[in-house]
């Protein structure tokens, strides 16, 4: 970075303008408060802008400023190596009444002001950024499934409420169940008289519909890891969909991960597979890790058991017949049921060859039109 000598100067608001992919929606409280202090207190907080001049902190200050038509503002043009210090010379020290209320407003309205756009966050997660170091998985995963219940407001039939005759659960009745096991890790071992035997229609994506809807088939979980993340902290939605069968939550693996990470992953989504089967949904197996993973992968597969399902990747689409051999092994003289997610012609053309289901992937219908 070329270090530049910072420029104090006067300047008006129309130079400047609000940020345009707000991840913030703000809130009317909010800015009732932020305009309250503006009135009473003055100006608090400086305004970081780019040098296009679209606001990057204090969107919601330019706002205000753009409404009250600041005829004139004081411009800091600096290059970021050092602070900006504002010195309100009109406030003596910090024990005065205008400097205590301010130190309180300044938080409030911080906390009051908030409210994430979930469809813009999921827009820059989709661009690649990441928010991992901000936001846990399950923090994350609570503003998308919000984001996607208003976008799909309220299409489809609704599961019912907890007041009403039908099976309803929520997050404080999920047990912290300790399921029979087969192995020395305690990794869950799935019940292979709920195994699925077909595939039930419709075939939904996670998050492709509200997570309120009746979704009477079958869900797979072949989406980025935050988009259900929240399932491990409340799985019960899966419960009040009312829906027939599940392919087990795909939690990522990588050749370069500790088998200990691969591990927790497996006994999630063995476990959630187990207490979704408690409730009578029947299950598929996932087998989309990587290779080096896929003997860790079987804990909890009893022996029998004949439902799985992977995930097309073109670039490791000889993993699939090599998962599939996998499967008839453990599956012995019974007639594997296998499924294969996603991909266009290729994907399809090897399913038709090895007598396995295909599912065409969400995005690949989208893209069809």
């Amino acid at each position: 970075m070329v270090k530049k000598s910072p420029v104090i100067r006067e300047g008006t608001i129309a130079e400047f303008r609000p940020l345009e992919a707000n991840p913030n929606q703000h809130t009317e409280r909010g800015m009732h408060q932020l305009n309250q202090s503006v009135e009473e207190d003055g100006w608090v907080a400086p305004i970081t802008v780019a040098a296009d001049g679209e606001s990057l902190d204090g969107a919601a200050r330019t706002e205000v400023a753009t409404g009250k038509s600041a005829d004139s503002v004081v411009v800091v043009e600096h290059d970021g190596t050092k602070p900006v210090i504002m010195v309100r010379t009109d406030i003596p020290d910090a024990s005065t009444p205008l400097a205590r209320r301010i130190i309180y407003r300044a938080n409030r309205i911080a906390e009051l002001d908030l409210s994430w756009d979930g469809q813009q966050i999921a827009a820059d997660l989709e661009a690649g950024m990441d928010l991992d170091d901000m936001f846990s998985g399950e923090e994350m995963a609570a503003i998308l499934e919000k984001a996607a219940d208003e976008m799909m407001g309220d299409k489809g039939a609704q599961y019912p409420e907890a007041d009403s005759n039908e099976l309803f659960l929520e997050r404080r009745e999920v047990p912290d169940a300790i399921w029979p096991t087969d192995n020395k890790w305690g990794v869950p071992l799935l019940d292979v008289k709920m195994q699925a035997r077909a595939l039930s229609a419709p075939v939904a994506k996670w998050g492709v519909q509200s997570r309120r809807s009746l979704m009477p088939g079958t869900y797979h979980f072949y989406v980025e890891d935050y988009k259900f993340n929240a399932l491990w902290t409340d799985p019960s939605v899966i419960i009040n969909s009312q829906c027939t069968s599940v392919i087990e939550p795909n939690f990522t693996t990588g050749k370069d991960m500790p088998n200990a990470v691969a591990l927790w992953g497996i006994y999630r989504k063995r476990w959630l597979a187990r207490y979704w089967q408690s409730y009578g949904v029947s299950v598929f197996v996932d087998l989309n890790v990587e290779p080096c993973f896929a003997e860790l992968n079987m804990l909890g597969v009893p022996k029998g058991w004949a439902a799985y399902a992977t995930r097309w990747r073109a670039q490791d689409c000889d993993d699939i017949p090599t998962q599939f051999a996998l499967a008839q092994e453990l599956a012995g003289d019974v007639a594997v049921l296998f499924v294969v997610v996603g991909g266009r012609d290729r994907a399809e053309a090897m399913c038709q060859e090895h007598g396995w289901l295909w599912v065409k992937e969400h995005a690949g219908e989208v893209n069809d039109g």
